[in-house]
C-alpha cells in the first residue's frame, strides 16, 4: 500500500456533491503522514486511580516506520510503546498512567494535571500534544452518603445532589453506544 493518501479527494481537490468553504485548506493543514489520535476524550480521573488511554496510530507514508508513542504526566514519562507499521498501516494501542494524589482537596474540588503524548518515527519527533486532566480526590467510603444509578432520564434529580456526599454511577451505554 505504498503512496496511500489520507486526503479525501472530494475535499482536497474541491469537487464532489457539496463544497464546504475552507474544508480543503483545513484538511491539508491537519493531515500528517504519521500520526496518532487519542480515542478517550474523558478529562477526569480520581486521585491514585490507574487510567488507560487508547490511541489510533497511523502510518500513511510510503515507508515502514519504527514508531514509539510515549505518555507523560506533568513532565514525567509514565508509559510508552514501540511498534512497527507498514505503509498504510494502523494500530490501536493503549498507554496507562496513575493519577497523582491530591492532598487537601475534597469533592467537588479538583487539581489540574498535564498529560502529554509524543510520537516518534525512526527516532525523530513527528507529533507532540498535551491536554489538561482534572484529578478529583477519591471519595472515601465514609464521604459518600447516597449512591444513585443513572439508567435513563429522570432516574436522578441532579439539581438536588450534594456533590460532597452523593455519588452518581452512570450505567454502561446510557449516554450512547460506542462506535
Amino acid at each position: 500500500m505504498a503512496n496511500v493518501t489520507g486526503m479525501c479527494p472530494w475535499t482536497a481537490y474541491g469537487f464532489g456533491g457539496t463544497s464546504v468553504p475552507g474544508a480543503a485548506e483545513a484538511e491539508k493543514k491537519f493531515y500528517r503522514r504519521i500520526a496518532c489520535f487519542r480515542r478517550d476524550r474523558s478529562d477526569r480521573v480520581f486521585a491514585g486511580a490507574k487510567k488507560t488511554v487508547a490511541f489510533d496510530v497511523l502510518n500513511d507514508s510510503p515507508e515502514t516506520q519504527d514508531l514509539e508513542l510515549t505518555i507523560a504526566v506533568d513532565g514525567a514519562d509514565a508509559d510508552s510503546v514501540r511498534l512497527t507499521l507498514e505503509p498504510g498501516g494502523a494500530k490501536t494501542v493503549s498507554l496507562a498512567f496513575t493519577a497523582k494524589e491530591v492532598p487537601g482537596k475534597a469533592l467537588p474540588d479538583f487539581e489540574g494535571s498535564t498529560l502529554e503524548f509524543r510520537l516518534t518515527a525512526n527516532g525523530t519527533g513527528v507529533q507532540r500534544e498535551s491536554f489538561q486532566y482534572k484529578i478529583y480526590p477519591a471519595p472515601a467510603s465514609d464521604d459518600v452518603e447516597n449512591v444513585y444509578v443513572y439508567r435513563a432520564p429522570g432516574d436522578v434529580d441532579f439539581a438536588s445532589l450534594n456533590p460532597a456526599a452523593d455519588l452518581v454511577v452512570i450505567a454502561e451505554n446510557v449516554l450512547g453506544t460506542p462506535e
